[in-house]
């Protein structure tokens, strides 16, 4: 098998919540089991918008003392970021260079930017388990940031703990698999991680000679790497990823969002933004 491209940076968008000082703690163990040379701790911030317009006075102009101070919420983040660099130092001697990067920036935007500009390999950013309501009106800076950037993400539930990645799933719809599998990042991880592959295809239907057909086409593309195919016959995509993950101790779930189905509409249904939300398994997101 080919050796990998490198990934030497990970970046951790943080926000100072407990779920994103999680996911920093998971991508430094995932950092070490990569052999990643360095971790980023990035965090974007923006005034917070007063509910009622006291900046502005009676004859329209700004009133600069309502303003909000955007040097000093500049040094109060950046207390808080070396204040979680310091805990994680605290309790990590590895070889990692762990920095910060702190700005007055859009949350996606900054990131993409940084990903040109430090060459970032991966991003892995914390997610809470949302209600119907959070996960089709207001969704999460996760799977916005998955949404915006070229670059894979993983999102780490709350809950979750790191274990070393031994087994990989990845689900595949067994659509136009030559255009849309990202057979190198794939191939990366595996190589990285030592990974065993699983690939699973959940479909309501009985199989068709068409997904028989791409499910060839994979095996070609995937000739090198060690791999377990596998087929369910299910109704609900999310139960049925859970079920299998279970059965084979899957430690990281890999989903290529489709665009006409994660990219269009908040209200669309998405089984990769349901598997975000309520799975217990880290997700990695990689772009067709």
């Amino acid at each position: 098998m080919p050796k990998p491209s490198s990934m030497k940076t990970i970046l951790v968008p943080v926000d100072y919540s407990e779920t994103a000082r999680n996911a920093a703690f998971y991508a430094l163990s995932l950092a070490e089991q990569l052999g990643a040379e360095r971790l980023i701790l990035y965090n974007a911030f923006q005034p917070p918008v007063p509910v009622d317009p006291v900046g502005i006075t009676t004859d329209g102009n700004f009133n600069t003392i309502a303003l909000y101070d955007v040097e000093n919420l500049s040094e109060n983040n950046k207390v808080h970021l070396d204040h979680l660099k310091r805990e994680i130092s605290n309790t990590y001697n590895g070889n990692i260079a762990v920095e910060t990067i702190s700005e007055y920036n859009i949350l996606r935007d900054g990131i993409a930017d940084i990903c040109l500009s430090q060459d970032i390999a991966m991003i892995v950013m914390g997610i809470t388990e949302g209600d119907k309501l959070t996960e089709t009106l207001v969704g999460s800076n996760s799977l916005d940031v998955a949404k915006h950037t070229t670059t894979p993400v993983i999102i780490v539930p709350h809950d979750t703990t790191y274990k070393p990645i031994r087994q990989v799933l990845f689900t595949c719809d067994y659509k136009d698999v030559s255009k849309t599998v990202p057979v190198a990042l794939l191939r990366n991880i595996l190589v990285a991680t030592g990974a065993h592959l699983q690939v699973l295809h959940v479909d309501a239907n009985a199989e068709t000679g068409e997904h028989l057909q791409q499910a060839d086409a994979l095996k070609d593309l995937l000739n090198d790497i060690t791999v377990d195919y596998h087929a369910m016959q299910h109704t609900d995509f999310k139960e049925a990823v859970n079920q299998f993950a279970a059965a084979h101790n899957i430690d990281l779930i890999v989903a290529v969002p489709r665009r006409h189905s994660f990219f269009e509409g908040l209200f669309h249904h998405s089984h990769v933004k349901t598997l975000a939300f309520h799975s217990h398994i880290p997700l990695l997101l990689i772009h067709e």
